[in-house]
């Protein structure tokens, strides 16, 4: 990109500062429903995990896949708690997008998602069965923190546990045919087993403290859990029947999360030892931990692929708390939740200018008095497009530009240079001249015209 390209795209943010507000504003005046305050509890440390994703749904479909908001930029809600469909084609979170907390769906790279709870009080911390045909989870809608089971799609929730205690963290046994969580009904938070039909309810931890997180081996052998038994949160694993509890960590600082990987032979999960909650990992019994995130802003709640291959966790490296996938070895670090922009770009990137552009117009057709918009980060995908030879997509950003934001003056001058760089003398004329219309005081741009008129 040429020097006069990148001061373009300065004088565009600087622009684009006062549209965004405006947008954010209108957009969040009419799409967001107040939030209500929730007491996190000061056993639930991850809960400030994710970020805003890129998508806010209703309801499944098409219209559902794209719909990009200037809600996405309200710096108070955020996604987390990421977990995967056994057949590593879905990830499941929880959004505070809509007012509460709810259970989404997404696809593997972000897109499509759905949101599967509907209810006034918060639904969160999601977990698939083995066989990808429920979903449970920790709800507040009879009062209290208690386990739910849902369809994989949303339909027919159930409630599992019956008591005023607090319970929510849970997981599946590998097949499927119980469920182990944690709760505070005995006065502290202790692990307890049960069928997964909510029967034949067994407690497997009787220490003073905190027991929690727990996270099934996938030989359905031990069970790995976080505790502070030895004074500040560590990691320990012991069998399924609460027997022979071993440390695994040991480190003045918070270790916890445990999720293991899907050949049982590792330990992911996010720790303060650093100074920053990060995400690790370790050989299953507790040796060779390595840090895999090295970006200040934040790791939770990793969740492995069941290919073993990726690993998912939420972060606010950005800014803002969203859901990212990495490699397995901490490498290419990618977010799946975004902001609207974010969103844009990922789908220009991986499946095409064009579908990105249909997604913004599906959604912007569904919810026409919504605060839709791009930024900057259009121009530089648009001028490397152009850089690559692929000159027809990135024309097609730079007029996107222009439709969303119709009345800025610098999105008209930049297509006006490229089409001039394309050769398409007229189409650079009509871009100077609405550019000129906006603002006929700028000398450059009057300057720019007549030049495009000699050439």
């Amino acid at each position: 990109m040429s020097t006069v390209d990148a001061e373009r795209l300065i004088d565009i943010k600087r622009t684009r500062v006062g549209l965004l507000l405006t947008l954010i504003v209108v957009g969040s005046l009419s799409f967001m429903t107040p939030l209500r305050p929730r007491d996190p509890s000061v056993h639930s440390p991850d809960l400030p995990g994710l970020f805003l994703a890129s998508c806010s749904s209703s309801s499944p479909g098409e219209q559902a896949s794209a719909v990009l908001t200037g809600l996405s930029d309200q710096p108070d809600l955020f996604d987390w708690g990421p977990t995967w469909s056994p057949d590593g084609s879905k990830v499941a979170f929880a959004s505070q997008r809509d007012g509460n907390y709810e259970i989404y769906v997404m696809d593997a790279d972000g897109a499509n998602e759905v949101r599967l709870t509907n209810h006034p009080e918060d639904d969160w911390r999601p977990q698939w069965s083995p066989d990808g045909t429920k979903i449970a989870f920790g709800s507040h809608r009879d009062g209290n923190w208690e386990i739910y089971v849902m369809d994989a799609d949303g339909a027919n929730p159930t409630r599992l546990t019956h008591h005023p205690a607090r319970e929510e963290r849970m997981t599946w046994s590998p097949d499927g045919s119980k469920i182990a969580f944690d709760s505070d009904r005995e006065g502290q938070f202790e692990i307890y087993v049960m069928d997964a039909d909510g029967g034949n309810l067994v407690r497997l931890t009787m220490r003073e403290g905190f027991d929690g997180y727990p996270a099934w081996s996938p030989d359905g052998s031990q069970m790995a859990f976080t505790t502070d038994r030895d004074d500040n949160r560590e990691l320990y694993v012991m069998d399924i029947d609460g027997a022979n509890p071993l440390r695994l960590t040991e480190n003045i600082a918070m270790d916890q999360a445990p999720a293991w990987s899907p050949d049982g032979s590792q330990i992911a999960f996010f720790s303060t030892r650093d100074g920053d909650a990060e995400i690790y990992v370790m050989d299953a019994h507790g040796q060779n931990p390595t840090r895999l995130t090295q970006v200040r802003g934040w790791g939770f709640m990793p969740a492995w692929s069941p290919n073993g291959q990726q690993i998912a966790f939420d972060s606010r490296r950005d800014g803002r708390r969203g859901i990212y996938v990495m490699n397995a070895d901490g490498s290419n670090p990618v977010k799946i939740s975004n902001t609207a922009v974010s969103a844009f770009i990922t789908v220009a990137r991986r499946q095409g200018v064009d579908e990105a552009l249909r997604r913004y117009r599906v959604a912007k057709a569904a919810l026409p008095e919504e605060g839709f918009f791009v930024e900057a980060e259009v121009d530089l995908l648009a001028y490397e497009l152009l850089d690559a030879g692929h000159q027809e997509d990135a024309l097609k950003l730079f007029i996107f530009n222009t439709e969303v934001f119709p009345n800025a003056e610098n999105v008209f001058l930049s297509l006006g240079d490229v089409q001039m760089r394309l050769k398409n003398k007229a189409e650079a004329i009509q871009a100077y001249e609405q550019a000129l219309a906006l603002n006929p005081d700028r000398a450059a741009t009057l300057d720019q015209l007549q030049q495009a008129r000699l050439d």
